[in-house]
């Protein structure tokens, strides 16, 4: 299949990087074709500017998106494409938007739609008899309307969750033993989490409107993208709903020490209130976290402190997670008995929630030890 690109479908690669736009453009095995006249480059250049002001990248990212959004296009020069057809073309835009005739030049002489997300003017061309564009929506159901295992396109689609090997080079270094996990799980994880319901939502369409022969061939791919999709989508609200539940406050110097070790070490009473003192949870850093994680010395901590800091190393246990790699400690931090007793509702629910998650996980050993930690504060 081969479309026309708009210029409108680039500018919204840049707004949403990995969103489903940016995705078919960028797909590595070649399903859809794309074509677009010089033009299209000229247009957004000139507006790259604007695009730089609006998303915060900087000129030499916006250019390095830039070449990667169009690095699957092939472009015509509107200088080779015949007169007669930019003349058509120009008087076919004229009251509808002058500037968009190269596209529709492309069109008259290749015979194939403009892929655009300019509803004017796919409803302006209509009007004058010309049903020439096809809109995002439309080119998803070209792909997926065919639901079999015959469906090329679809079975590239569902490769994408293939199981992981350790003979595969997707994952260098792959931290855990079971291998029930996609090959592009740390890719699927990169996504927002808007992007990821709409994979979400694809999937569970395939699933419905599957012959049942048909899930014989691809029914294991398809059951592990729907959960590893889902279990990121959690996991993409939960670390959300940190920033959201817990308050701007700020730990006096004062409140930071246990009243029984304030006497006992005065070098580790005085690293705790420098680390943590006057500071919002939300601003001590990761290597902040894992450094005192790695000093083991928690029982210094007044419990005020204690769950102070605990939204701050849930949040870096996620990312940590998100890149491959554990948070050590975190557990052995998070399995004080004694603390927990005094622990807010809220604070036991996001500590509760992040185990439940990674209890949830599949390939993720979840030993005596993690059970041990969650029924605490359960």
């Amino acid at each position: 299949m081969i479309v026309i690109s708009d210029s409108n479908i680039i500018f919204s690669c840049f707004y949403k990087p990995s969103g489903v736009i940016a995705t078919i453009l960028q797909e590595e095995k070649k399903s859809i074709q794309f074509i677009a006249p010089d033009y299209l480059l000229e247009e957004v250049k000139e507006h790259l500017s604007e695009m730089i002001a609006k998303t915060g990248l900087t000129k030499h990212k916006a250019y390095a998106l830039l070449a990667e959004f169009t690095k699957n296009i092939t472009f015509y020069q509107v200088d080779n494409i015949s007169k007669r057809y930019v003349t058509q073309a120009q008087k076919i835009v004229e009251n509808i938007d002058p500037d968009d005739y190269p596209f529709v030049a492309l069109h008259l002489e290749q015979g194939h739609k403009i892929w655009t997300c300019d509803a004017k003017l796919a409803e302006g061309l209509k009007e004058k008899g010309y049903d020439i564009c096809i809109t995002t929506q439309q080119l998803k159901e070209k792909i997926y309307k065919n639901i079999s295992k015959d469906n090329e396109n679809l079975i590239i689609f569902l490769d994408i969750f293939s199981q992981f090997s350790k003979n595969t080079n997707n994952i260098k270094e792959f931290i855990y033993s079971n291998e029930e996990i996609s090959k592009n799980f740390f890719n699927l994880i990169k996504f927002k989490k808007n992007d990821l319901e709409d994979i979400y939502t694809i999937l569970n369409y395939i699933k419905e409107n599957s012959k049942k022969e048909d899930l014989e061939i691809y029914g294991k791919e398809l059951d592990r993208g729907i959960y590893e999709v889902k279990w990121i989508i959690e996991e993409k609200k939960l670390y959300q709903s940190i920033f959201e539940n817990f308050e701007d406050n700020i730990l006096s110097k004062n409140s930071i020490v246990n009243e029984e070790y304030k006497e006992e070490d005065f070098s580790q009473n005085q690293y705790l209130i420098k680390t943590f003192s006057n500071k919002l949870w939300k601003d001590i850093n990761k290597e902040t976290i894992i450094n005192f994680l790695e000093g083991l010395d928690f029982y210094y901590l007044s419990n005020e402190a204690y769950f102070f800091i605990i939204p701050a190393c849930i949040r870096y246990g996620i990312e940590k997670f998100e890149n491959n790699e554990d948070l050590e400690y975190l557990l052995f931090f998070l399995s004080d008995r004694d603390r927990v007793k005094y622990a807010n509702d809220k604070i036991k629910k996001l500590v509760v929630s992040y185990l439940e998650l990674l209890k949830k996980l599949k390939f993720l050993v979840f030993g005596r030890e993690e059970e041990k930690c969650l029924e605490i504060w359960r």
